[in-house]
């Protein structure tokens, strides 16, 4: 059934009804499934296809609908609609597989690529609300699990589109070494590319040096040390917030959605920097860039 909002909430008699008209529209929706030859399906089946029925029209309304005398016209604007967001989805994985790092991160060349698989397998008149592809490369801000269908995969690639747009801000000689020291095999585990680089264009920010060389040295290391040395945790905050908008500055980064994202994730940066003080190093944190060049010529044969 519908999502129903409390606020949106019918009277009894008027859910009623409705529960009465989305029962004739899912018996219309299974003989389309079943090409007219007949009214019944696997159990499994109906509900399917009932759910991907809400989500049509929740699409189409934006919500619980108040004027449901016509189920029929509201599902056809539905799928509308989500025809125009396959459209959408589309150029934002053209501009995703353009703008990848490359890393040689198995988990995000295979995403987009199942990803790609995803327009070919999407029934988005019988089963709207379903994902028909696998995604393995983890964002640092996971995609919110309410989201169904194609309105999971849209925001996740325009989530994906701000973390290259970091990451492509920089050589990629530059980000390899980040990552390799990072994590022993970035190219096979299933690690986010951008927290690193993200955690050192702001380290870099926070001490006044320039993000734009994005390699953290061991002497900036100690500095940032020092300095939440002194801060309260509002300080220190406040300090990391700042920062984050003074590198989306000297980054060039000027989409809202990027400024935010970059903002959030410095905000959950405080407790990481504090534990690792406690340990007694901050190369877990804010890791080196520098590695051998062979290193980087051997990834590539």
């Amino acid at each position: 059934m519908f999502d129903v909002k409390p606020e949106r909430a019918l009277p009894s008699e008027a859910f009623l009804s409705l529960q009465i008209k989305l029962c004739e529209l899912l018996k219309k929706q299974v003989l389309r499934y079943t090409m007219g030859d007949s009214t019944s399906v696997p159990k499994e089946t109906a509900q399917e296809l009932l759910r991907s029925l809400c989500f049509t029209l929740q699409v189409a309304d934006a919500g619980f609908p108040r004027d449901f005398s016509d189920l029929d016209t509201l599902y056809l604007s539905g799928v509308k609609i989500i025809e125009e967001r396959i459209k959408e989805g589309k150029k934002l994985w053209k501009a995703a597989c353009l703008s990848a790092p490359i890393t040689g991160n198995l988990a995000l060349r295979d995403t987009l690529a199942n990803i790609g698989n995803f327009w070919k397998q999407y029934d988005c008149r019988f089963f709207a609300h379903e994902i028909p592809c696998t995604i393995d490369y983890p964002l640092y801000h996971p995609v919110p699990e309410s989201l169904l269908g194609i309105d999971y995969i849209n925001e996740y690639l325009r989530w994906i589109l701000t973390e290259n747009e970091l990451i492509g801000k920089f050589r990629t000689e530059l980000v390899i070494r980040l990552l390799q020291n990072s994590c022993p095999d970035c190219k096979a585990l299933l690690i986010n590319l951008y927290e690193p680089v993200a955690g050192n264009v702001i380290g870099l920010s926070l001490i006044g040096s320039t993000p734009k060389k994005l390699d953290v040295t061991a002497r900036e290391r100690d500095k940032i040390a020092r300095l939440f040395e002194k801060l309260s945790e509002e300080e220190a905050a406040k300090k990391l917030e700042d920062a984050a908008k003074t590198a989306c500055a000297a980054l060039h980064l000027s989409n809202p959605s990027s400024v935010r994202y970059l903002t959030v994730f410095s905000a959950g940066m405080y407790h990481r920097i504090r534990a690792a003080s406690a340990g007694g190093s901050l190369r877990g944190v804010f890791p080196p860039c520098r590695h051998t060049d062979n290193w980087v010529k051997e990834q590539y044969r």
